[in-house]
């Protein structure tokens, strides 16, 4: 009897790999949702987030802005007592007389915020209260400066900084604020050991020259301004 042989031998073939079973249908559309849901769960909560945070906002914005309105008010009037306040135009005054906007600004990280002129009962102007930015040893120092109509230095309110507990910090006392306050500011401030001729010497708090600079240079950046003013810049 002829021998048989198996027809994939004969040709020197080897036997066909099973067909790749079909991929389930529904895997990639699992891996799909697995993906997407977190990522909309994360928006939902984000804009939730949002929500409230806006809603806080809106709750508090009117009493925060009151709040500073009442220290700004009370800065003022700390700095120049009996009188009331009249707004001073400082961007008319800065189109006016640029150059002696910006001597009166001097040099460093400084601005005037505001400045009103305080008046008395019969409208005639008593001095001159002036809201300075600057940056002592960290920005955020906001020094309302009062000059009574002499050039004296009425009154000085730290009204917010940033600078270093226990030293920095220090230039809202009294120690300090002293060496500026009741004095002329004619011939101008400085630092004690940097103070020549008529210039007043101011002693520095210990430890902080660097934010006691800042609240001289800020007074006497007012007397600047208020010389500006006196002479008809405004």
């Amino acid at each position: 009897m002829p021998e048989m042989h198996d027809h994939a031998s004969m040709h020197g073939s080897t036997p066909h790999a099973a067909p790749e079973a079909p991929r389930e249908p529904g895997a990639r559309r699992r891996l799909k949702n697995h993906l997407i849901w977190p990522a909309i769960a994360l928006f939902i909560i984000c804009a939730i987030t949002t929500a409230a945070l806006g809603a806080t906002n809106a709750l508090t914005a009117d009493p925060i802005a009151q709040q500073l309105a009442l220290a700004k008010n009370e800065a003022r009037q700390a700095a120049l007592a009996s009188a009331t306040f009249e707004p001073v135009d400082l961007v008319a005054l800065q189109v006016a007389d640029p150059t002696g906007y910006a001597d009166a600004l001097g040099t460093g990280k400084r601005s005037f915020a505001e400045a009103s002129y305080g008046k008395d009962a019969d409208g005639g102007t008593t001095g001159l209260v002036v809201l300075v930015d600057t940056r002592g040893y960290a920005d955020g120092l906001q020094i309302m400066v009062g000059l009574a109509a002499d050039g004296t230095v009425s009154g000085i309110r730290i009204l917010a900084d940033t600078e270093t507990p226990g030293l920095g910090k220090k230039i809202s006392d009294d120690a300090f604020l002293k060496g500026l306050v009741g004095k002329t500011s004619a011939n101008g401030f400085a630092v004690a050991k940097l103070a020549t001729g008529d210039i007043v010497p101011v002693d520095a708090v210990t430890g902080a020259t660097i934010s006691s600079q800042a609240v001289i240079d800020a007074v006497n950046a007012v007397a600047k301004l208020s010389a500006l003013l006196l002479k008809g810049g405004a």
